[in-house]
């Protein structure tokens, strides 16, 4: 059993407050969230974590989903239609929404300022294909490893003229 999940079974009997539609859930049914994901570089820190219902936690993930996607009408329309006469629990749901969704979007725009490789996919004439195997074959490489470097060395040399 994780630790959480024995700090959980020691309070048995405990209710927490879901934090969007403050409705009492206990705490052994309790999702515990985290306002900017650990995934993107969120921590376990107090502060990033919140205790949600089960259904107000997947509601959080389906708007940020939305948002990051960059439909931000539609997930404002969800959140409208979720609580269509509670404001401020709308308000909460964009919110945490929100902050998850930004967290996502600016940890892709990071790994993808950092990577210095692409994967391409081209189409290759079969005896193009072949030659290119006998020729890794003779200088014992695979294919896609000549492949790489030839179209490597084809790109420094139009750099060089």
């Amino acid at each position: 059993m994780s630790d959480d999940r024995a700090n959980r079974s020691a309070k048995a009997g405990a209710v927490v407050v879901c934090r969007v539609c403050d409705l009492p859930e206990p705490l052994m049914t309790a999702e515990d969230h985290h306002r900017k994901p650990r995934a993107f570089g969120g921590t376990d820190d107090p502060e990033n974590r919140l205790w949600l219902c089960a259904s107000c936690h997947k509601r959080i993930h389906r708007v940020q989903g939305l948002l990051v996607h960059n439909k931000p009408s539609e997930a404002y329309d969800l959140c409208d239609q979720i609580f269509p006469e509670a404001p401020s629990k709308r308000g909460r749901l964009w919110a945490f929404a929100n902050e998850a969704a930004k967290a996502e979007v600016l940890a892709k725009e990071s790994f993808n300022a950092h990577r210095d490789h692409v994967r391409v996919s081209l189409d290759v004439d079969i005896t193009v294909w072949e030659t290119l195997k006998a020729a890794a074959k003779e200088q014992k490489t695979s294919a896609k490893e000549l492949a790489v470097r030839i179209l490597g060395e084809s790109v420094k040399q139009r750099g060089n003229n």
